[in-house]
């Protein structure tokens, strides 16, 4: 129950503290509860209240609660907090000590952990844990003030009071294997819900989007059977514990009864038993009905847990006392773990300052692996790696990362300035030195052209900049670094041909003051190295001048053979209504709930009442059977547990039900918005919108609605009947319950209404600053962020905090104002009785009803607090699902096959303003190979998306002759297939990732679409074949063997039309040629439209265009 290295973390006074406050609240109410028993007391043996000392009393409790309430606020945001922050930070802390290697968890899922597990983990601690201590010393305490009176029931009591938290236990045991597979459905949902958005380009081209929507629905539906079952498992544990205590307090009042009737116990005492009875029990139900939270954070802590124990890399000591000069690698050999082949086999090499070295070799042949070895990113390797004469595994990571920089294709660029980007690379940079290095790699004219220049904001991961911008944004923040050894990965891969050549010349200079390790699969970039390794499957096959290669290498020979070759505002209203017609086709469920809910708070109450009439009939000398009295009391503490049971249980079923299709709805509105619609909007954000925005509905659909009405049906039945003894008491308990049930909860919401808000906007910061931290692990690492990054996590953790500290705050002050109206009700009905003379049986009954007919308005009370969150999620997705897509697919035409696209006079601009197409024109018909050149920048892929419809532009684009807004979606996937510069895989099997070209391919087609590839011979080494598992990023395949799979894909939807963007950028020249070759031969029959930077890509066309800046600048037959 207690995980003891979650306690060394907590903050032990402040726990101490919170439970201790929460001891002497009850001893106040204690007090109070034996004044009430005297003033009774004497007003049932016909003598006169002392109503100064009732007031007196009244007034020090209230005075006394509502001063401990605020220490308690002021305790449990003290404790949470800092525990929040430091887990946080400690979780981050380990992922980026971790870095992006192997044992990393899936993005969606560390920002979970870090983000939903923390909060969950927190409930446990400020909740769970002082209300556990809380209520072994509240029911020892309250046996003590009992057990003088009579000790035969006291001791019943607490013999009922162990079964409690025995049944909390065994059903937790139980639970705890449902609770694991509760959380892994929930981190599935959002790391499918992240993975099917960042493929959604390539669903929507392949028309998979609809069959992911189906997915993401099978998903919600998993989950919310997940939770049904935990559900019932806590439900069954709260029916137990309602059962126990509402019959333990039914066998209490019945033996003080029967104590009392044979005179054994005072008027007092018995009274006592009446107030205290079901007191007894409530801290441990209020324990019980923590079951879930107690249960999710000992999930979350074991998960955080375990995470904050996974073997980090292990480093030395020693710092390096010079810059690094050299790098020697001798008899070098690596293996995967849980890999029988080795990686790499036997590999020396050496490395000098002032020299340009370079790497090449297929796609598969250990390049990357070999670079991530050098550089101490992964350990477990044979043979020994030394730098500057000391080896490797004794320097300590602070000198690897000072003395190293690898800058590769999958760098990070934040949502800030150009600015705050490039500095990252050098703190101390000045405006000049940021302007020379963009100089450099040939982005200062570009940049100078923007209205806000080094000020100009970027998107997520700089998403508004192109392909090539982008990397060479990368590269020049890494230039800024000034380290002694770069290994550049394929960084010209994304870049215009004229830009690759400077970017070459600006390495070759950069390579004549430190060790350059420049990684490519192009032949011509590596002519100017000093030496050229060749890998291949792991082994250096051969090493020596590119002069010398050229002659002897077969590796180049056959590389110059193929070159040969060639926000929205709405009111609350708009929400609830919104909201309510998911209920509508579940009414019936909803009425039943209703039903049963007014019966169990029906049966609490007729407890305490039968207890009452028993008194009043012994004092009153009326012939009494205790023992029936007792039986019919215990038949109202069954009645209670069993109705709740169906009411709690009605009531989430219809909650979850709706959370399930409300999923699939927000993904359904995002088919329709993507990719368009999409780019602007954070990772993060949308997260947060499937996971905690969708939760926090649960409050609406089970907390709310059967509630309010539960409520209402209550509250009428008991001042109705109190209403029949005296009018002016059923008026006063009437306004008690419709303060505490209406206008509290109604003025806590005005007066916070933007509380719920601002959380939920501070949240989504968090959450986004969490998945940013964790998409540029390499990043941080290589520029030494971790702290700058810890640092702006502790201050979206400590904004978070704040809004928190509001909840708390509001949450306290709402709960003083309702034991005042609670408690000052009880107090006026049994003074008011008594100044007007009212009948014994009156101001017993009406006390009696006023102290146990509270509990449905008390739950009602929270929901000013709780709606504020649910309101603010509900705005956020109401405005989502509302949200317009850029197109919208309504035409009606059906097209079988293609004959001709068009593009005529065509302009476009993304914000309005600058145009990124300018009146284009171009025709593109049947059986044509049409290729497009430029820079970087110039609006190739704009082309491209213009043709998949992702924007209407102005002007006219044309399929067969229809404009495509008359087409319908379904024609225009059909006829077209797509291939992008990098392939995005789904962590599925290698078949169904090819299988997303045609959803119902047999795999006889899906092995025929492979060796089309060139991929069958591959797949076929692979023990799992088809079957092979593609993880996250798709770590264990190739640049090449992903591209392959990509090109299998492509085959297998069979589509007239080929759009084709940068297709072979990132491979080498076999792959690429591979590739290529594959295209030539098997698609002659249909139409391509070809985007490259390279001539050598671009020789397949028939006619060549090239754009610059947006128009065409000339065009090559």
């Amino acid at each position: 129950m207690i995980d003891k290295r979650l306690f060394q973390l907590m903050e032990k006074k402040s726990l101490v503290l919170l439970i201790l406050f929460r001891v002497i609240s009850l001893g106040l109410m204690m007090m109070l509860w034996f004044v009430f028993a005297q003033q009774l007391t004497n007003y049932l043996s016909e003598q006169s209240m002392d109503i100064l000392l009732l007031v007196g009393t009244v007034t020090l409790v209230l005075i006394g609660k509502s001063v401990l309430t605020k220490l308690m606020e002021k305790q449990t945001y003290k404790a949470s907090a800092e525990l929040r922050l430091s887990m946080r930070r400690a979780v981050m802390a380990k992922a980026f000590r971790l870095g992006d290697n192997e044992g990393q968890l899936p993005a969606s899922t560390l920002t979970q952990l870090a983000v939903d597990g923390i909060e969950q983990l927190e409930i446990y601690y400020a909740r769970f844990l002082p209300q556990l201590f809380y209520c072994l010393i509240a029911s020892l305490m309250i046996f003590g003030s009992l057990v003088g009176f009579s000790w035969q029931p006291a001791v019943v009591l607490l013999i009922c009071m162990p079964m409690i938290p025995m049944v909390i236990m065994a059903v937790m045991k139980i639970a705890k294997k449902i609770l694991s597979g509760y959380w892994s459905n929930y981190t599935n949902l959002g790391t499918k819900f992240h993975e099917n958005l960042s493929g959604l380009s390539i669903l929507k081209a392949y028309d998979q989007d609809k069959y992911k929507q189906e997915e993401i629905a099978t998903d919600a539906e998993r989950f919310r059977k997940a939770t049904m079952s935990l559900l019932s498992m806590q439900l069954n544990s709260i029916t137990i514990m309602d059962i126990i205590s509402y019959s333990g307090a039914a066998l209490g009042i019945g033996m003080a009864l029967i104590a009392f009737t044979n005179g054994t116990i005072s008027t007092v005492g018995m009274l006592m038993f009446l107030l205290l009875s079901a007191e007894f029990f409530i801290p441990m139900r209020q324990l019980g009905s923590l079951f879930h939270v107690a249960m999710n954070g000992i999930s979350a802590c074991s998960k955080l847990f375990a995470y904050l124990e996974l073997p980090e890399q292990m480093y030395g000591t020693k710092e390096l006392t010079a810059p690094l000069k050299k790098m020697e690698i001798y008899d070098l050999t690596y293996t995967y773990e849980n890999e029988k082949t080795e990686a790499l086999q036997g590999i020396s090499a050496s490395f000098q300052q002032g020299t340009f070295s370079a790497l090449v070799g297929k796609s598969g042949s250990g390049k990357s692996t070999f670079v991530r070895v050098l550089l101490h990113q992964l350990s477990g390797y044979r043979g020994e790696i030394v730098w500057n004469d000391l080896p490797l595994t004794d320097l300590c990571a602070e000198a690897i990362r000072k003395q190293s920089m690898l800058v590769d294709n999958h760098g990070y660029l934040y949502a800030d300035s150009i600015r705050a980007n490039l500095v990252i690379g050098s703190k101390e940079a000045t405006d000049a030195d940021l302007w020379n290095v963009l100089e450099q790699v040939c982005l200062a004219d570009f940049v100078r052209n923007l209205s806000e220049q080094l000020m100009t904001s970027l998107q997520e991961n700089g998403s508004n900049l192109s392909g090539g911008q982008r990397q060479r944004l990368i590269l020049a923040r890494a230039l800024l670094a000034e380290a002694e050894l770069y290994v550049f990965d394929e960084i010209t891969s994304g870049v215009d041909l004229e830009s690759e050549k400077i970017i070459l010349q600006v390495l070759q200079k950069l390579a004549q003051e430190k060790i350059v390790l420049f990684i490519s699969h192009r032949l011509y970039n590596v002519l100017h190295a000093d030496q050229v390794i060749v890998l291949e499957a792991g082994k250096m096959v051969e090493i020596g001048s590119p002069e010398k290669l050229q002659q002897d290498s077969s590796y180049f020979l056959e590389e110059e053979q193929l070159l040969k070759w060639g926000g929205l505002e709405m009111k609350e209203w708009t929400i609830i209504r919104w909201l309510l017609r998911f209920v509508k086709p579940l009414k019936l469920r909803m009425v039943t709930a209703i039903i049963l809910g007014i019966i169990s708070n029906l049966a609490v109450i007729a407890i305490s009442l039968i207890g009452a009439y028993g008194i009043l009939a012994v004092i009153l000398g009326q012939p009494l059977h205790p023992v029936k009295w007792l039986l019919v009391m215990l038949a109202c503490g069954i009645t209670r547990g069993l109705a709740r049971y169906s009411e709690q249980y009605l009531n989430h079923d219809i909650a979850f039900r709706l959370l399930a299709i409300i999923r699939e709805r927000i993904f359904a509105t995002l088919r329709k918005l993507g990719p368009a619609r999409l780019s602007g909007k954070k990772s993060g954000d949308l997260i947060t919108a499937i996971t905690t925005d969708v939760e926090a509905l649960e409050v609406f659909f089970a907390h709310t609605i059967s509630p309010v009405f539960i409520a209402v049906g209550t509250t009428i039945v008991t001042v109705g009947y109190i209403a029949m003894y005296d009018v002016g008491l059923a008026i006063i308990l009437f306004v008690g319950q419709v303060l505490i049930g209406v206008v509290l909860p109604v003025i806590s919401y005005k007066r916070n209404a933007r509380i719920g808000a601002d959380y939920q906007a501070e949240f989504v910061e968090l959450n986004q600053t969490v998945m940013e931290n964790i998409a540029s692990l390499q990043d941080i690492f290589q520029f030494n962020l971790g702290e700058e990054r810890l640092a702006k996590l502790d201050g979206s953790g400590q904004k978070l905090n704040k809004q928190y500290h509001k909840r708390l705050k509001q949450g306290s002050q709402l709960q003083i104002f309702s034991e005042c109206v609670l408690i000052g009700t009880a107090a006026v009905i049994l003074g008011l009785g008594s100044f007007w003379q009212l009948s014994l049986e009156t101001v017993l009954i009406g006390t009696v009803l006023s102290l146990s007919s509270f509990g449905s308005v008390l739950a009602l009370n929270g929901l000013g607090s709780a709606l504020l969150t649910t309101f603010a999620s509900g705005k956020r997705l109401y405005a989502l699902t509302e949200e317009k897509p850029t197109i919208s697919f309504e035409g009606q035409l059906e097209l079988t096959d293609f004959e001709k696209a068009e593009l005529d006079q065509v302009s476009f601009s993304y914000d309005g303003k600058q145009l990124i197409l300018s009146d284009l024109s171009l025709d593109l018909p049947k059986g044509k190979w049409l290729g497009i050149g430029g820079e970087s920048g110039s609006g190739k892929s704009t082309l491209m998306k213009l043709l998949m419809r992702y924007f209407d532009p102005e002007g006219q684009v044309r399929l067969n002759g229809n404009t495509l807004p008359t087409v319908t979606e379904t024609s225009l996937h059909r006829l077209e297939g797509v291939m992008e510069q990098s392939t995005f895989l789904f962590e599925d099997t290698i078949g169904n990732n090819i299988r997303l070209g045609k959803k119902v391919a047999t795999l006889e087609e899906v092995e025929m679409a492979a060796k089309k590839a060139s991929l069958d011979q591959w797949i076929g080494t692979l023990p799992d074949g088809y079957e092979t598992k593609v993880g996250g990023k798709a770590r264990n395949l190739s640049d090449g063997e992903r591209q392959r799979v990509g090109l299998a894909r492509l085959f297998l939807h069979d589509a007239p039309l080929l759009l084709l963007d940068e297709p072979t950028s990132n491979l080498d020249y076999l792959n690429e040629q591979t590739i290529l070759m594959a295209l030539r031969s098997e698609v002659n029959d249909k139409t391509v439209f070809l985007i490259s930077h390279r001539e050598t890509t671009l020789d397949l066309a028939e006619e060549r265009v090239y754009l610059e800046k947006g128009k065409l600048k000339n065009i090559v037959e």
